[in-house]
């Protein structure tokens, strides 16, 4: 139900896709616990460049570690994105 207290369109509430062969638009394909979530000096989350780091894109040009609280998070980061791509190249034949 809505705030309105009608009742919302199967398509726009999340237990809507619970049980069926189609995920949520927007549900991850896989939950990984991290040391330590990268967070600018204000304690944003930096989702964005993280998920542009873990891409592909180099960790220099997606973040500034003068710019964030815990800088020491990335190397975390860094050996993840590390692990997975020579993971991904020894799958590929």
């Amino acid at each position: 139900m809505t705030h309105s207290g009608k009742a919302s369109p199967a398509g726009h509430h999340p237990r809507a896709y619970q049980g069926s062969a189609v995920g949520a638009p927007c549900a991850p394909t896989d939950a990984i616990r991290v040391d330590a979530i990268p967070r600018m000096l204000l304690g944003k989350k930096m989702e964005l460049p993280i998920t542009k780091f873990l891409m592909g894109q180099p960790a220099e040009k997606v973040a500034n570690p003068d710019t964030m609280a815990n800088s020491g998070s990335l190397a975390w980061f860094a050996a993840f994105a590390r692990d997975r791509a020579a993971s991904d190249r020894g799958n590929r034949h």
